[in-house]
């Protein structure tokens, strides 16, 4: 399929077709639109994404429900859509001049429909498609929860204005277009946590996660 690789091999092309139409095309050419193809395509991306972060996290309801909100949010899924380099495909009447990220996040939404049906309603292909490039792995999702909570204005907050909370650089290593930053947190001088992050940012929002865990701060 012109080098995009799905991990999935569509039967019908005319359903991944559909699945990159949109409404302007399909008006001024009497074709059918991913309308349809979407609407079933965001149930099948919450529902699959909350079932492999359910699986592979120990977070309690209301984290997981902010990590759900950022996987299928439409600035994530955007970039997913520009990853799979679905975003050429797709098919825009002459009135649209410019693919908007909501066209984007509603392609990718329509594409796991059209797996859906292509597959004969099989909710494990979608799994499939969700976990390998939309979740990803592990890191992937640490990352992206860690983003959706400032854990240092947190600690901060929660330990109050007296607490002297320092973060200090302790070694960066490897390569210089892939670093990996090791940082030690300090509070009132005394080295509560150690952590690693791919940015400097990350680290030190790692060890402000870990010193929360210790106090046992819910967040």
């Amino acid at each position: 399929m012109n080098r995009i690789d799905l991990g999935y091999t569509f039967k019908n092309k005319e359903i991944f077709e559909r699945a990159l139409t949109h409404s302007s095309f399909a008006n001024d050419n009497n074709q059918l639109s991913y309308e349809r193809f979407e609407f079933l395509g965001d149930a099948l991306l919450e529902l699959s994404v909350s079932q492999i972060i359910y699986n592979i996290t120990t977070l309690n309801e209301g984290q997981l429900t902010k990590l759900r909100a950022k996987l299928v949010s439409e600035s994530y899924l955007q970039d997913v859509c520009d990853k799979l380099k679905l975003t050429n495909k797709i098919k825009l009447g002459k009135s649209i001049t410019k693919i908007s990220n909501s066209i984007k996040a509603d392609v990718v939404e329509s594409v796991i429909a059209g797996i859906y049906l292509d597959s004969g309603n099989d909710f494990n292909k979608v799994l499939e498609f969700v976990e390998k490039f939309i979740v990803i792995n592990e890191e992937n999702i640490n990352l992206i929860y860690c983003n959706t909570i400032d854990y240092k204005t947190l600690l901060q907050e929660k330990l109050g204005a007296r607490a002297v909370i320092k973060y200090k650089l302790n070694k960066k290593s490897g390569p210089e277009h892939n670093p990996t930053f090791e940082v030690n947190l300090l509070i009132n001088d005394c080295q509560i946590a150690k952590a690693k992050g791919k940015t400097l940012k990350n680290a030190e929002q790692q060890c402000a996660k870990i010193a929360l865990e210790e106090y046992e701060i819910e967040v």
